[in-house]
């Protein structure tokens, strides 16, 4: 089935692809680096599936602002 708009799903990303769009996100939670800094580790998910994602440079009171359910607009590459 085609998609409606210019958006890419989930399940067609490929690796190194840009991605840039809204996302529901999923379980974040923060973690740390061996260097002790903090990162955002997440599921993205669309009407495709969910995808494993991190976001490397965050601080607490980024995280504090994201909703515990609902959408967040994303800008990335993928990767495996």
């Amino acid at each position: 089935m085609a998609a409606t708009s210019n958006r890419t799903l989930i399940t067609d990303l490929g690796e190194g692809e840009h991605v840039s769009g809204p996302f529901a996100i999923i379980n974040a939670q923060l973690g740390k680096t061996r260097t002790d800094k903090l990162y955002l580790r997440c599921l993205l998910s669309d009407r495709s599936g969910t995808a494993p994602a991190r976001m490397w440079s965050i601080d607490e009171v980024m995280f504090n602002r994201l909703p515990a359910e609902g959408f967040v607009w994303i800008e990335g590459v993928a990767q495996s």
